[in-house]
């Protein structure tokens, strides 16, 4: 299992605008660190949340390709509570597992006998590069049509990657995606 603080900064932009800075990353990436190819294995995700009373569980079903076939799939079961870090941008204390994705039965199985049931589902494709020490994401949720840039790091790193990306004038989101999905309806703050 791990544990961190996960600190990141979210931005929604409309799909041109994502589609360009997506190109225009890739550009700054293959620039700076003479990669080829700057992106990770696209990533498909199954995302569903399951409760017992205020304790809310992620179960991420995520499957990986490169240039159009699958390499590997895992199961992540997560756990995220607001943290007392005094970020700028959202900040999160997170307990994560990975599993096969053959032990994906077992573990929905122990969900049940934990009484925890599914009330929320989404899909979102991930692609992901490395710029000034963040991971910088970009998703896309097909089912919402929305589109979003996720950079996650330290803070000063974070910050210099959005100038660096032009974004200094967009609002950062601080709301998880089940919060932005469901209006607020299954908050976790």
């Amino acid at each position: 299992m791990t544990t961190r603080i996960e600190t990141e900064a979210k931005i929604e932009l409309m799909k041109d605008k994502f589609e360009n800075l997506k190109l225009f990353t890739g550009k700054i990436v293959t620039e700076l660190y003479q990669w080829l190819d700057p992106w990770k294995p696209k990533e498909d995700q199954i995302n569903t949340f399951y409760r017992n009373g205020k304790d809310i569980l992620r179960v991420r079903e995520s499957s990986y390709f490169r240039n159009g076939s699958l390499r590997y799939k895992s199961v992540f079961l997560t756990c995220k509570t607001p943290s007392e870090d005094s970020s700028k941008y959202k900040s999160n204390n997170e307990k994560e597992i990975q599993f096969s994705s053959d032990y994906k039965r077992q573990i929905l199985s122990v969900l049940d006998l934990l009484n925890l049931k599914q009330f929320f589902s989404y899909r979102k494709f991930r692609t992901d590069c490395n710029l000034e020490n963040c991971v910088v994401s970009f998703d896309e949720i097909p089912d919402y049509s929305r589109y979003f840039i996720e950079i996650e790091g330290e803070e000063k790193d974070i910050s210099k990657v959005i100038g660096k990306l032009g974004l200094q004038d967009k609002q950062t989101e601080k709301r998880s995606y089940l919060e932005i999905l469901s209006g607020d309806k299954y908050g976790m703050h």
